[in-house]
């Protein structure tokens, strides 16, 4: 009885001292992806992942995609909502982050790139409502502007190889890869 109150309260010391830690590093994180600097930002994922895909395009797809010429794309507002406790797997520790953040995407309007009609913003708004809720998306047509309140969820991991908390991105459509990568357990717990 004596080492089960010794390993839960060594194990809860642990957990409690790894929040602050990785709540700094998440708070961190967040603030790189609304600066939309790439190379900063995939400092911050899990190596892995560039197993899955290679950094440099995972650069060039994220700046390809914030650096429209078409769109002025913010992300701003970023919060931390909730960090699940820490669990390890195999060698893995780590924990689901909830987080929300509100990004704005304007049409800049050129000779080349003159205003889209109102039926690319109507598309364009029912996209954004399937992916974000309907209450989370609005749209500006004075400006030209959709406003989008996005929830989202990430892993943030540590193994004995890493000095700082990485995170991975929970998507949908990702999951499935995630299990070349991640021991089973942590796939089943998203």
């Amino acid at each position: 009885m004596k080492k089960l109150t010794f390993a839960f309260f060594f194990f809860f010391s642990i957990s409690v001292f790894a929040q602050p830690d990785l709540r700094k590093t998440l708070s961190e994180y967040l603030k790189v992806v609304e600066t939309k600097n790439s190379e900063r930002v995939m400092d911050y994922m899990y190596p892995k992942f560039f197993e899955l895909y290679p950094r440099d395009l995972m650069v060039k797809t994220l700046d390809e995609s914030m650096n429209d010429p078409n769109l002025e794309i913010l992300l701003m507002d970023s919060k931390i909502l909730e960090i699940s406790p820490l669990k390890t797997a195999d060698t893995v520790t780590y924990a689901k982050v909830g987080y929300s953040f509100v990004m704005t995407l304007k049409y800049v309007e050129t000779d080349e790139n003159p205003a889209p009609g109102e039926e690319v913003i109507t598309m364009t708004t029912n996209i954004f409502k399937q992916m974000y809720g309907d209450e989370n998306v609005s749209f500006d047509s004075g400006n030209k502007k959709f406003k989008v309140y996005a929830k989202k969820e990430m892993l943030a991991l540590k193994t004995a190889g890493l000095t700082d908390w990485k995170v991975l991105g929970i998507e949908e459509k990702i999951n499935p890869l995630l299990k070349k990568i991640l021991p089973n357990e942590i796939i089943t717990d998203l």
